[in-house]
Order: structure tokens, then sequence, then C-alpha cells
């Protein structure tokens, strides 16, 4: 019996027909183009909507609408979209830190999907620095710092978790110790000849000392320890200078030789800390 294709009904070839094949290939061609156009069209209309809330810095119900058909994965990539070409002057005002404010609270998309701390967080603090001349105030609750006693006048503004670094000196082991060569004089009498003690090797390295929430008020720097890890509570006057690098900030204290190194998750958390700590000294009293 010749086997036909389930989708035209054209016979198959003899040796077709001993592939076990069900479609015919000039269908499945067709499938694969089918599916190419809708997927093209698909990507038409996610950019059109990407295009229009750009030009406009807004959108409407209309866009939401048709957002809300699209799987998250869409919804994610037409915000990065937009975020990209917002941020392409490395800058961002009023209307463009709002519109993606509000898109993502319309399209239910959560910080981490949006990289919220990274990709926004940052120019929210340089756009009130530049128009207001402020830090914006935090809840430490909301930013991960707990219960933290604030003292008269201090206002908190920046909160993260964090790991504390700092250097210490490592033991490598132990290297260049020898017993020697045992010689025997008489019965019950030997000699130890070529032996020596060795010595420890050690390091200076940057260790973990302590897990937590770092915070930075107009008074102080705080490391919020974890249940039984260390704190540290650094008034800003004490701070003689500090880097900020991708993964954290270090700070230096009078009176101390080696700094403290304040590790956190991602870029935008240390740049972040760095316009603080940059706004906080030009402004100290």
């Amino acid at each position: 019996m010749v086997k036909t294709c389930q989708r035209c009904g054209r016979g198959f070839s003899f040796f077709q027909g001993l592939t076990g094949k069900t479609i015919c290939n000039e269908c499945l061609a067709a499938e694969a183009a089918e599916k190419m156009r809708v997927e093209a069209e698909h990507q038409k209309k996610l950019d059109l909507t990407a295009n229009e809330i750009i030009g406009t810095k807004k959108f409407t119900e209309q866009h939401i609408e048709l957002l809300k058909n699209y799987n998250k994965s869409d919804q994610i990539r037409i915000f990065s979209k937009i975020w990209e070409n917002f941020t392409i002057d490395k800058e961002m005002d009023k209307n463009e830190l709002e519109t993606l404010i509000l898109l993502q609270q319309a399209l239910g998309l959560s910080n981490e999907e949006i990289q919220y701390q990274e990709r926004i967080m940052p120019y929210q603090y340089i756009y009130l620095v530049r128009t207001e001349d402020k830090l914006p105030v935090v809840t430490l609750q909301d930013g991960g710092g707990g219960n933290v006693a604030l003292k008269k006048g201090e206002i908190a503004h920046f909160a993260t978790a964090a790991r504390l670094k700092e250097i210490r000196i490592v033991e490598l082991g132990y290297s260049g110790g020898s017993h020697g060569v045992s010689l025997r004089i008489m019965k019950g009498v030997s000699y130890r000849v070529g032996s020596h003690k060795g010595h420890i090797f050690k390091e200076e390295r940057m260790v973990e000392t302590s897990k937590g929430h770092l915070i930075l008020t107009n008074k102080r720097l705080i490391f919020h320890p974890f249940p039984g890890n260390k704190a540290v509570s650094m008034p800003l006057g004490k701070i003689t200078s500090y880097n900020c690098y991708g993964n954290g900030v270090e700070i230096f204290k009078e009176g101390r030789e080696k700094a403290f190194f304040f590790q956190m998750e991602n870029s935008g958390t240390s740049e972040i800390a760095g316009i603080c700590l940059g706004f906080l000294f030009e402004h100290a009293k």
C-alpha cells in the first residue's frame, strides 16, 4: 500500500515510504516558511510598539494590551530595547525614568527580571542629584537594612546586601624542615646530622570576614551584620578615601592602614554607593 502525506495527500515514493515519514518534504518546507513568516510578523509588531514608546516616551492602553498577549521573555526583551535606547547617551531624563517604571508595573515585571538595581536605580540617584541636589531617602526594611538604630537627624540614603572583605595574613603551609640522617655510634647511642627546622609560608590575602547589609546615611557608613557576624560603624568624617569597582567599594578609614572592601551583587549597586559617597563628601559640613 502506497503511503501518503498526512497534510496534502501526495503519495510517497518507495524509498520515502521506507523512512517512516508522515509529512512530505514540500509540506515540511511550507510549514517552516509559515513559521518564519509568523515569527517575522510577531517581531515586527514588537519592534513597532517599542519604537512608538521610545519616540513618545509614553505608552497607551493599546500598547499594554498588545504586550500582555506576549510571553514574559518577549515583554522583558521589549523593556530592554526601550531601556537601551533611553540610555544610549548615558543619560536618562524624568520622562524616560517614569516610562520605564510605569511599564514595569503595567506588565508585572519583577525587579530581578528587568535588573532594576543595575539598570534603573543609578539613573534615579543621578537624576535627583543633578536636578534637586539631593539623594533619595530609603526605608531600611525595604532596602534590607533591617532594624538599624539611626541617630537623631540621621537619614538613610542607600542599603544593599554585601560581604565585608579585609586583608588578612593567611598561612599557606609548612616547608623546609628535615629530620636529617641518624648515624649509629655504638649500641644504644646514635647521632643525628643535617636536621633543621622548617618555616611557615604566609601571605596577605583578601578574605571574607562578615556578611550583612551596607548602609549609607548622611552621617555614617554602617555595615549591619547577619547574626554571628561582625558590625562596622564608621562616621563619614573618618573616611579618608574610597574607590569604586564593578563588584564593590573600597573604603579607607582614618587610623587604619588596611582598607575595608564591601563586595556587592552587581555593578549597579556599587555605582550607587559611589554616587552617594561623592555627594555626601561634597556636601559635608
